[in-house]
């Protein structure tokens, strides 16, 4: 059942995502069409196809990006993490390497962060 919702809420979220971002096009189309895109001016189905495209680009792309370990390293080093080393990542590895007998997982699908403070976090 779990995982059924979790489908549901991945289709609600981007078909949310879509909406807003086919939005912000829209907007974005009505305002300067007459002025910067004179091709979109009167020409309806080109606009909606230009809206539809943008709109689905925009919500992919960063669905995409954010599987990637680039992302990944991105967003742990802009809310201030590092990538666990020294002690601490032999610490935090032998936790996990319980965790993931527990629950039949591979400890090398995971990678290893923490904050910086002093006591451990991961």
């Amino acid at each position: 059942m779990e995982k059924h919702m979790n489908l549901l809420l991945l289709i609600f979220s981007f078909i949310t995502n879509w909406i807003v971002s086919a939005s912000f096009w829209a907007l974005y189309f009505l305002f300067t069409a007459p002025f910067f895109h004179e091709e979109l001016a009167g020409n309806y189905e080109l606009l909606t196809e230009r809206i539809l495209q943008l709109s689905l680009a925009c919500v992919l792309v960063p669905a995409v990006l954010s599987g990637t370990g680039v992302m990944q390293y991105f967003f742990v080093r802009e809310n201030g993490g590092r990538r666990a080393a020294g002690e601490t990542k032999m610490y935090l590895e032998r936790l996990m390497r319980d965790i993931c007998r527990r629950g039949r997982l591979e400890l090398s699908d995971f990678r290893l962060y923490t904050a910086k403070a002093d006591d451990y976090n991961a």
